[in-house]
């Protein structure tokens, strides 16, 4: 019971967490979103990344992006994101892939937006 009490909170904790990341930030369309986890869910970056530690139930691995160490649920929703080093913003960048061997999502994004910078 312990257990799954703990699994009910991590999953919980999961969705908060990105709740929290994506407020306020533009996002794609459900189905751009879905179009870019597909391809992070077959590239060999994909990896178990690990939040921060929560209080009540410790770290908390999710797969993700072993590039950015970013978790999949979220990274593929935003077009752009705030960039943060010791917990202040230094800018706000556009979300593309990190792969070494370039952007995998460049297609895919192409397709979704209008032009290749969104604005």
């Amino acid at each position: 019971m312990v257990d799954l009490i703990k699994k009910r909170l991590r999953e919980h904790t999961v969705n908060y967490i990105g709740n929290i990341v994506t407020a306020g930030q533009e996002l794609v369309s459900p189905e751009h979103e879905k179009a870019r986890r597909d391809i992070c869910k077959g590239c060999d970056l994909l990896e178990m990344v690990t939040l921060p530690p929560v209080p009540w139930i410790g770290p908390i691995q999710v797969p993700g992006c072993g590039g950015c160490k970013c978790p999949i649920k979220t990274k593929p929703k935003a077009v752009k994101y705030r960039n943060f080093k010791d917990g202040k913003p230094l800018e706000i960048k556009t979300n593309i892939c990190p792969h070494p061997d370039g952007n995998k999502w460049e297609d895919v994004d192409n397709k979704y937006f209008s032009s290749k910078n969104p604005k």
